[in-house]
Formats: C-alpha cells, sequence, structure tokens
C-alpha cells in the first residue's frame, strides 16, 4: 500500500504529516465555498480582505505597506493587486502630499457597498462551517492555529 504521507516505522502517517494533511484539506474545503460567494459579488478573497481592514481603518484609509502588512494572507505583489482593485472601483490611491514615497488607499463608495452586501453571508458562512464547535473549541481551535503560525 503506497502513501504520500511520510510513514513511521509502523507504517503510519507521522502526526505531523496527518496534521498537515488536515489543515491543507479543510482549507481546500473552506476556501472552495468561500471562493463562490466572493465570485458573485465580483471579489476574490483577498480583494475582500483588503476591503476589511481599508473599511476597519476608517476615513482617510491606509498606507499601502500597512494595509499589505494587515492582510491575513501574504500580497506578495500589492501593487497589483490595488492596481486591479482600482480599475475594478473598490479603492482610490492618492500620495501624500508631506511624503511623496507614501501612497495612501481609501475605500470607494462602490466598495462600501459590496461589503454591506457581502457581510451577511460571509458571517453566515462562517456560522454554518462552525456552528457545531462549542465556544471553547472555537478558542482552542484559534490558540492552536496562531501556534502553527508561530512555528
Amino acid at each position: 500500500m503506497s502513501s504520500i504521507a511520510p510513514l513511521q516505522p509502523s507504517g503510519q502517517a507521522l502526526p505531523e504529516t496527518r496534521a498537515y494533511l488536515d489543515l491543507v484539506r479543510t482549507h481546500g474545503r473552506i476556501t472552495t465555498r468561500s471562493t463562490e460567494i466572493f465570485k458573485r459579488h465580483g471579489v476574490t478573497e483577498q480583494q475582500y480582505h483588503a476591503l476589511r481592514v481599508l473599511e476597519a481603518a476608517g476615513p482617510g484609509g491606509l498606507p499601502c505597506l500597512e494595509l499589505a502588512q494587515q492582510l491575513p494572507t501574504p500580497a506578495p505583489d500589492i501593487t497589483r493587486l490595488l492596481d486591479r482593485m482600482r480599475r475594478g472601483g473598490l479603492v482610490r490611491r492618492q500620495r501624500l502630499e508631506a511624503d511623496r514615497r507614501v501612497v495612501m488607499i481609501e475605500l470607494t463608495e462602490r466598495a462600501r457597498a459590496i461589503i454591506c452586501r457581502i457581510r451577511p453571508e460571509v458571517a453566515e458562512f462562517h456560522r454554518a462551517r462552525l456552528a457545531h464547535m462549542t465556544p471553547d473549541e472555537l478558542d482552542l481551535l484559534g490558540r492552536l492555529l496562531r501556534k502553527v503560525r508561530r512555528e
């Protein structure tokens, strides 16, 4: 019997490998379903997260690099992401007069409307995917995932 997972001498997958594969499978299932929600509203998941960060920042928006740092997933090419969002009418960019190196990003009214429409669907999706877990289990899951990210 062959396996894609590294095996212990007992023939069982290593615990770290099993846990990693569980993370990959979970990510795949969640992403597949959440992508459908974002697609219906004409945005990608990364764009949605950028919109949420900008909304939380309030009027005036955020500097481009600060936005990139606050996204839940890395945005190696934040400029390209923001170019697509600008072309889609979701954000405005403006250089600071005091420091022309700083590019401020702020939401458009169109983006605010999309956030208002999509937020209830995303919240319901989160509830539906995680409703079978108790608050203590959700807290533990969050702590364990943060621990994995710390390496």
